[in-house]
């Protein structure tokens, strides 16, 4: 299983769907996506929020970060940028998919007030059970904010953060207020390595993704950082890096035309035989045996 990078909805429409998308906002009735068969995708990341709504039928199997979930109908999901995810939709819903970047945010308005929503961290309060009450608002800001065409992005900023609060507004009714801290931890976490392998991809890195490097970039010690993850996800730090060198490695193992020497000197092993090893000990397979078996 490989882990796909994508910087932008349109770079998510181009290599799931095969259709074009604007790279910073979009709005989906599901109802008009091209094909209605069973879609499976993923594992992935992307770079954006994601709001999902099943307002009318439907049957999806998500796993976000290490959880799994299915969602249903009447129900929403929501989704932080760096969060990995991969779905499995089985029967198409009557409902909406929306998508924005943090780039669309900033330009228009508070990208912190988005970031700081509980339901934008990453845990298990990914997916909710919406009340027929606020399924019926949300629906109808998203059909309004669809209505007004779309071209003015000051309103549809506007749309998004009402419909953000509600959402807010419903989390707090059922309970569900502040992220946990372990949460939190995890979406740092997770932010610093996507921060690193966006830096690999253009240039600005030149060393190994290392538990070190992420434990300076956080602020805390290594063996500190290890701890507070091990009791939060059940694996120390240098599990979840290794587990993150691996998931590249596969991508593009699987996803590009490199050598798998060009792979190791891409991911800064020391050489091919260093690099090899280290994914038979992950792995169980070679990279070789890898690629020939997917």
């Amino acid at each position: 299983m490989s882990l796909i990078h994508l910087n932008d909805i349109e770079e998510l429409f181009k290599v799931s769907r095969n259709a074009q998308a604007n790279k910073h906002f979009e709005i989906i009735e599901y109802d008009n996506f091209p094909s209605r068969d069973i879609v499976e995708f993923g594992p992935f990341q992307l770079n954006a929020f994601a709001i999902g709504i099943f307002e009318q039928g439907g049957k999806c199997e998500y796993i976000i970060d290490d959880y799994s979930y299915k969602i249903e109908e009447n129900s929403a999901y929501f989704l932080a940028p760096c969060q990995i995810r991969s779905y499995k939709i089985q029967e198409w819903p009557k409902g909406f998919l929306i998508l924005f970047t943090p780039t669309f945010i900033e330009e228009y308005g508070d990208l912190k007030m988005f970031e700081s929503m509980p339901f934008f961290q990453p845990g298990k309060n990914a997916v909710v059970k919406l009340s027929d009450q606020y399924l019926e608002l949300i629906c109808t800001l998203i059909r309004q904010m669809k209505a007004s065409g779309l071209e003015d992005r000051g309103l549809v900023y506007h749309y998004l953060s009402v419909i953000v609060l509600q959402a807010k507004l419903f989390f707090q009714s059922i309970g569900i207020t502040t992220p946990h801290s372990d949460t939190n931890l995890v979406y740092l976490f997770n932010s610093k390595v996507h921060h690193y392998f966006e830096g690999l991809r253009t240039g600005q890195f030149d060393f190994m993704l290392t538990a070190k490097w992420v434990a300076s970039e956080m602020y805390l010690h290594q063996h500190y950082l290890s701890d507070l993850l091990k009791a939060a996800t059940g694996k120390t730090l240098s599990q979840h890096v290794r587990e993150r060198i691996v998931l590249q490695a596969k991508s593009m193992l699987l996803n590009s035309s490199c050598q798998i020497d060009e792979v190791a000197y891409y991911l800064k092993f020391k050489d091919k035989s260093n690099f090899s090893s280290f994914f038979k000990a992950q792995t169980g397979q070679s990279p070789s045996q890898f690629r020939k078996n997917n």
